[in-house]
């Protein structure tokens, strides 16, 4: 998930639950975002454009992540993707507010918003 700009909505909450992991690709919206997805499950979460409070800034601009012998990207804007990027499964970004699934050089993209 990406982009909740501080509001995380009852029917979200609903639909993760049941989930192992939660993987936010940035524009949180605050700690208390997090706080929230964390009281659901494990969650991972990478720095926005637009987290630029205190809380935010601590934030990593991107990660890498082993799920299940899957090597995953987390990055928020799909520019600041590495173009040597070769060894991922998997690249999860946000930003665009757009549903994107694609494959490229054997690599899924995925920009999902709920």
């Amino acid at each position: 998930m990406s982009d909740t700009h501080g509001v995380l909505r009852y029917e979200v909450i609903e639909k993760l639950k049941g989930c192992h992991y939660i993987i936010h690709a940035g524009d949180v919206g605050g700690k208390e975002i997090i706080d929230k997805l964390e009281g659901i499950t494990k969650t991972f979460v990478v720095r926005g454009n637009n987290d630029k409070d205190e809380w935010g800034l601590t934030l990593p601009e991107y990660k890498e992540i082993e799920m299940y012998e899957v090597l995953i990207y987390v990055v928020h804007n799909k520019a600041d993707i590495p173009k040597d990027l070769k060894e991922v499964d998997l690249v999860i970004y946000g930003h665009s507010h757009k549903f994107i699934n694609e494959r490229i050089d054997n690599i899924v993209y995925l920009n999902y918003m709920i």
